[in-house]
């Protein structure tokens, strides 16, 4: 997977009075040229093209603050949607295939299931 990050000038995070959670090594991490990742099996999360929670959850933790939502097109198994629960943030997750809308249902209701249950 490529992602390319442009900025005119120097990269900042405005958030005055907004909420990191990213903490000054993972920043520091995250902010490198170079992410290198083991690949996501295909049949674990039943998509042909899936990618690991961390390329979204990095993403997430760099560019959003706490509270924010975070905005999946072209959502598929619901990885980024995923990671965007695993760090406070709200989501919007779109797709055309129903099955994969599925998919990333199921794998939603996963998550908040056990995080309510390690709450309790």
């Amino acid at each position: 997977e490529y992602i390319i990050v442009m900025s005119k000038g120097s990269f900042r995070r405005e958030g005055k009075g907004r909420k990191s959670t990213i903490s000054r090594d993972e920043f520091l991490e995250f902010t490198r040229s170079v992410w290198r990742f083991p690949p996501e099996s295909a049949k674990r999360v039943g998509h042909p093209a899936p990618f690991p929670e961390e390329l979204p959850y990095r993403c997430i933790q760099l560019y959003t603050f706490e509270g924010d939502v975070v905005l999946d097109p072209f959502v598929g198994s619901g990885t980024t949607c995923v990671a965007a629960i695993k760090t406070g943030r709200h989501f919007i997750g779109i797709d055309v295939n129903e099955e994969y809308v599925k998919i990333a249902q199921e794998r939603i209701r996963a998550i908040t299931i056990t995080i309510t249950e390690f709450l309790s």
